[in-house]
């Protein structure tokens, strides 16, 4: 918390806005708001998460795991966003980071969240509706809040999640400009953009991005071409939105989807910033 805070006061110092992520509609399946209520419907938290036999055996839900790196697994339930509780405890944990010695002065805290994977519906009270209340409520604690939501489906220009959040990513413009780049045809480039500006709803902006931690890398999508890749640079920064570069984008790191069965998958393509020409300390 100390950490974030101080990169927080510290970025604004030197006119640099800090987001962090918020994953909204699920909870681990370690807090203690599934360990006290999973087959104990007497539970406090029982509504609080989705059950499917809510107070009769609290065994049914709705969630998953997956398998990390190192082999564990992880588990996750969605929230019951319809319970008021559930809604005030968000709430009261992404103000935190709004403002967080609560001395009512923003500045110490972030500037806004990144959403990860927005639906405009999700069951459980998870929609826009929810979004609209949570984002009056952080904008009670900072006016200049600034949400920006990933949309989960990625052939979306994401204009439906825009009634609540200021900004989604131009994900299909994404796919369309890789593609324009490796084939050296730029029809598509173009009508896929004027596509795109033309669902924009007034005063919402796009985030133009032509990466990011769930594709192959962009120096990887375009066959390791450095030339291609300079291109897509002039593309990115050309384009009329706020250009986002995945990190190591600007380096021309390389990373492809694996296949091994796990979290594992991900990691040619989120491995950590390339400091060095090869690979070693620090």
């Amino acid at each position: 918390v100390y950490e974030t805070v101080k990169t927080g006061s510290t970025g604004h110092a030197e006119s640099i806005k800090v987001f962090i992520d918020l994953g909204a509609y699920h909870i681990s399946q370690t807090s203690v708001y599934f360990t006290d209520s999973h087959l104990n419907p007497s539970s406090p938290y029982t509504d609080y998460l989705a059950y499917y036999d809510p107070h009769t055996g609290n065994s049914l839900f709705d969630g998953g795991s997956y398998t990390t790196w190192n082999g564990s697994t992880v588990g996750q339930i969605k929230w019951r966003l319809d319970h008021p509780a559930v809604t005030a405890l968000l709430e009261s944990w992404t103000a935190h980071w709004l403002d967080p010695n609560g001395d009512g002065n923003p500045s110490d805290g972030v500037d806004g969240f990144r959403l990860d994977h927005v639906l405009g519906d999700e069951g459980w009270g998870y929609n826009m509706a929810w979004w609209q209340h949570w984002k009056t409520a952080m904008q009670a604690v900072n006016p200049d809040v600034f949400t920006f939501a990933e949309q989960a489906d990625w052939g979306s220009h994401g204009q439906d999640l825009l009634s609540a959040h200021d900004a989604t990513f131009t994900k299909p413009f994404l796919f369309t400009a890789r593609n324009a780049l490796n084939t050296g045809t730029a029809a598509g480039l173009y009508s896929e953009m004027a596509a795109t500006l033309a669902s924009l709803p007034a005063g919402r902006t796009y985030l133009g991005s032509l990466g990011d931690h769930d594709v192959d890398r962009l120096t990887t999508s375009l066959g390791g071409s450095t030339p291609r890749s300079k291109a897509a640079a002039a593309v990115l920064m050309l384009q009329p939105f706020p250009p986002v570069m995945y990190f190591g984008d600007e380096l021309g790191m390389r990373g492809a989807k694996a296949n091994f069965g796990s979290d594992n998958n991900d990691i040619p393509f989120r491995e950590p910033f390339m400091w060095n020409a090869v690979a070693g300390p620090p």
